[in-house]
């Protein structure tokens, strides 16, 4: 029998929670919460994933599997510039994955993540605002199976990663400007003082030929 795959509402539900409780994005505990309460929220979630009706039915440790498999697929594909799907783009404005200038890299609670932190430094920016609203008409293929690790899409270490082109330039423009009216003030300045200081030099020089002249009368 062929294994079931997890379906397009389950990982709406794992989205959703992680858009209404920002407590299980973070797993940051205010002073006096009970530790406890982490787990308490990943087994509610499993059982909303579990009774919804559609897909297979996991333990926790194998949901927590499933999606750090499915984020890094999406964080991969939004390196990449590929379209996304709502629920993506949902998961990357839920965790704080989105920056203008690169990424941050949220951990959501209890999922390892299985690739290397991504960092300002990586110089990769991605903006899901510019995105055209595409509306589409999803079906259980529409998720990569990430339930069967050879699907998991493997990055060959002779292989340069592609940073997009991006809109960097939207927000560096009002920077770009405000420093090239600096420079404009610093040069106009400089030239009033480059011209004051000519004159200067006439009268010095007018002065000295008047002086000369009285010399030698």
């Amino acid at each position: 029998m062929a294994k079931k795959r997890t379906t397009k509402e389950q990982f709406e539900i794992y989205v959703r929670t992680l858009e209404n409780n920002k407590l299980f994005v973070t797993g940051r505990l205010k002073p006096g919460m009970n530790p406890e309460i982490l787990q308490e929220l990943w087994t509610s979630l499993v059982d909303e994933l579990n009774s919804c009706g559609s897909g297979p039915v996991r333990t926790v440790e194998s949901w927590k599997k499933v999606f750090t498999e499915w984020k890094s697929l999406v964080k991969k594909r939004a390196r990449e510039g590929k379209l996304l799907s709502e629920v993506e783009k949902r998961y990357l404005e839920a965790t704080g994955v989105v920056a203008v200038s690169g990424i941050t890299s949220v951990q959501e609670l209890g999922v390892e993540d299985t690739e290397a932190p991504i960092n300002a430094d990586d110089d990769v920016v991605i903006t899901l605002t510019g995105h055209q609203e595409t509306h589409i008409e999803m079906c259980d293929d529409d998720f990569e199976d990430v339930d069967d690790p050879s699907s998991t899409p493997k990055v060959q270490g002779n292989i340069k990663r592609a940073t997009p082109k991006t809109t960097k330039s939207s927000m560096k423009h009002p920077l770009l400007n405000a420093y090239a009216h600096g420079q404009a003030e610093q040069r106009d300045g400089l030239l009033a003082v480059a011209s004051a200081l000519q004159e200067i030099a006439r009268g010095i020089h007018r002065f000295c030929d008047i002086f000369e002249k009285k010399a030698h009368t």
